[in-house]
């Protein structure tokens, strides 16, 4: 193993998967910004939603209809962080959270780039 004593920063990157449960259930739309829920597995009906575009609060426990019906995105130039916090019940009755976040830029056109 090797130390480091100089001035240079240290980078770490972590990479991790979550297996099991409804990970494959849910699933976020890059281009169009909707949640997709699989209604074999998840009550959509339960789910509440929480929404922060840039750590700024843009939606709090509402439900996936209007979270579907919303536009995230007011097209302006620039870097975005959106990140979805959806709690809810499957159908079996078990309870889940689970945290979406998708990075999108959109340039001085319009484009959406992921």
């Amino acid at each position: 193993m090797e130390h480091t004593t100089g001035e240079e920063p240290l980078t770490y990157l972590l990479i991790s998967g979550l297996e099991g449960g409804i990970s494959g259930e849910l699933y976020l739309d890059p281009f169009t910004t909707n949640v997709q829920v699989d209604e074999g597995s998840i009550n959509s009906e339960d789910l509440s939603v929480t929404v922060h575009i840039n750590d700024e609060l843009i939606m709090n426990q509402g439900s996936i209809s209007n979270f579907q019906s919303m536009s995230l995105l007011n097209k302006e130039e620039g870097a975005y962080s959106i990140t979805i916090d959806i709690e809810g019940k499957t159908k079996k009755g078990e309870l889940f959270e689970r945290t979406l976040i998708q990075n999108i830029y959109i340039d001085s056109e319009g484009n959406q780039l992921i």
